[in-house]
């Protein structure tokens, strides 16, 4: 009985693994979190790879932003992404703004190849007069 019982055990166990699996959302390959503090314009992120294996979008996601300087007002934030061609110059991909946080998405990129964002200007400038922090970042 008691083998019964730890079968029983794993059984659930490798369930529960599972249906935590299957929650996750489905991001692009070469995903990476982490968070920034006292981001200037000119700022560039880290870099992450994206092997062209799946049909994924490029997305930034920003959330839980704050701009210290601006006594709480609406802000604009403007990314701009870049393919980075290895020895030669990195490539622009585009810029992306938006009102405060949320989700950048330069959709499928076409070649393989390692990726990273600028954040370009903050309300529309690109003076380092305002500082940008984000809780959680995530670049898939």
């Amino acid at each position: 009985m008691q083998n019964k019982g730890k079968h029983i055990a794993l059984i659930a166990g490798a369930a529960a693994v599972m249906v935590g699996f299957g929650a996750t959302p489905a991001f692009a390959e070469g995903t990476f979190s982490s968070t920034i503090s006292g981001a200037r314009p000119g700022y560039d992120s880290s870099s992450w790879q994206d092997s062209h294996n799946d049909s994924k979008s490029t997305i930034v996601a920003l959330s839980n932003c704050s701009l210290p300087k601006s006594g709480g007002l609406e802000f604009d934030i403007e990314l701009k992404l870049y393919d980075e061609y290895g020895g030669l110059p990195d490539q622009s991909v585009g810029t992306k703004a938006r009102s405060s946080c949320g989700s950048f998405n330069w959709g499928q990129m076409t070649r393989s190849d390692r990726y990273h964002w600028n954040l370009f200007a903050l309300s529309g400038s690109t003076s380092r007069v305002h500082t940008l922090n984000a809780k959680a970042v995530t670049s898939y």
